[in-house]
């Protein structure tokens, strides 16, 4: 159930991201946000928030704070990758 969280989570982010910075006109701009937001949650969420000890998304130990780390980790992805992309779209 946490990985499927984690990827619905990632791609509202993505999705929200695309639409505030006006990408979402461009569909390859919106689909590059929504995979972004999957793989920077699904990253954080497997890989970071273990390590630091605030639970497992895919294990039985639940928190805030996992879920909060797995909605950085896809904005953390999101904003390089927003600045690489209007980069090259100019």
């Amino acid at each position: 159930m946490g990985i499927v969280f984690m990827i619905v989570a990632g791609a509202i982010l993505g999705w929200m991201t695309a639409f505030m910075l006006g990408s979402d006109t461009i569909k390859a701009g919106l689909r590059l946000n929504i995979a972004g937001g999957i793989a920077g949650a699904l990253i954080a969420g497997l890989i970071v928030s273990p390590s630091v000890g605030t639970g497992s998304l895919l294990g039985s130990s639940y928190s805030v704070a996992a879920i909060i780390m797995c909605m950085i980790g896809a904005i953390a992805l999101l904003l390089p990758l927003n600045l690489l992309q209007s980069r090259i779209l100019r």
